[in-house]
């Protein structure tokens, strides 16, 4: 017998079941609850921008933009890490912990570079941003021996790039909307391949077959 979508029937094993519906929500509400427990801090990040300064020709320019790209990772190295430790005592801040706060950029189309840094201290990510830029122009001028790397902006102002409360609502409203998607799911399914006869059609296959009689259920 083929299995066809009735959604009237559908609709109404629904409204039937509306109890379950609810049951089902709310209790995947409460997981999300459980799941998202606690408060949720945002992270916060802050931008430095550094240039390089090359006198003479556009090729030595160029060349002095590419020297600048090629150190970017220094901003990550333990030796740029130490040096914004210890320019910052008031954090107590570790070498490892600097190395996961401090990210780099490039503009394409200048020889600008970026130092971002992030964190759930606002005023932090600030200092460490501006401290991871001067380590960086430190070192590569200790390494080139030239002083064509400088600061343009330090950072002084902060952007929210995770807002904690906003992704633990999110997170709460997915599960809310799993467990309703997945239980009206399971009843659509349950109506569409139940074996229950609930109007004529379903026992004459939608008309194509005839209806010889009803067997009343009666109790004897």
């Amino acid at each position: 017998m083929e299995r066809t979508m009735d959604f009237v029937k559908i609709l109404q094993t629904l409204i039937r079941r509306i109890w379950l519906v609810i049951v089902v929500t709310v209790l995947f509400g409460l997981a999300g609850l459980v799941y998202t427990r606690g408060s949720v801090p945002n992270v916060y990040s802050a931008e430095a921008s550094i240039y390089s300064v090359a006198s003479g020709s556009y090729a030595a320019s160029v060349q002095s933009t590419y020297i600048m790209k090629d150190y970017a990772e220094i901003v990550g190295s333990k030796k740029v890490a130490d040096r914004v430790v210890n320019a910052l005592p008031e954090y107590n801040l570790d070498a490892k912990l600097v190395q996961t706060m401090v990210r780099t950029g490039f503009s394409e189309d200048s020889a600008i570079f970026y130092v971002y840094a992030y964190s759930n201290d606002p005023a932090l990510v600030i200092s460490v941003a501006n401290s991871a830029a001067e380590a960086f122009v430190l070192e590569v001028s200790n390494i080139t021996g030239a002083d064509n790397v400088k600061i343009l902006d330090e950072a002084d102002t902060v952007i929210v790039s995770y807002d904690g409360q906003r992704e633990q609502l999110k997170t709460r409203l997915l599960f809310l909307a799993v467990g309703f998607l997945l239980i009206c799911g399971i009843i659509t399914l349950t109506a569409i391949f139940s074996t229950r006869v609930t109007k004529v059609d379903d026992c004459t296959l939608n008309g194509e077959i005839k209806l010889l009689g009803v067997i009343p259920k009666h109790s004897i």
